[in-house]
């Protein structure tokens, strides 16, 4: 997984559903959440993992929705999201296919009960 800070470190989208810290886990994998930052190095290891399904049809006349794929599909290939199932299916209409794509985004999350869940006692993050 080291490879996976030098390729996708530092990113930020929308569709991870919450901010990410980088690097993260032992494994290399974002941490996924707000939390105050304040993890000692050796807890990183020890951090679980969640994964978070998805599934879309993807329509790959619509320019937005192929730029999405290829989103998702680049992080699979890189190890970092789980492909489930893909199916191609072609729309004799639009004479092109829609992919259908179940995925798993993979990131680290912190316990409920962990204490860098909460904020810094003095109120600055």
């Amino acid at each position: 997984m080291s490879g996976l800070y030098s390729r996708f470190g530092n990113e930020q989208h929308n569709r991870h559903g919450a901010p990410l810290t980088w690097p993260g886990t032992g494994l290399g994998r974002p941490i996924r959440g707000q939390h105050s930052g304040m993890l000692r190095a050796n807890e990183t290891e020890s951090i679980p993992h969640r994964l978070f399904y998805h599934a879309y049809m993807f329509r790959m006349w619509e320019k937005e929705e192929a730029e999405a794929y290829v989103w998702v599909m680049e992080r699979i290939a890189n190890g970092w999201f789980l492909r489930i199932d893909r199916e191609k299916i072609w729309d004799s209409e639009k004479q092109q296919y829609a992919i259908w794509l179940e995925w798993c985004q993979v990131y680290g999350v912190l316990p409920e009960n962990h204490p860098a869940k909460a904020p810094p006692a003095n109120g600055f993050a």
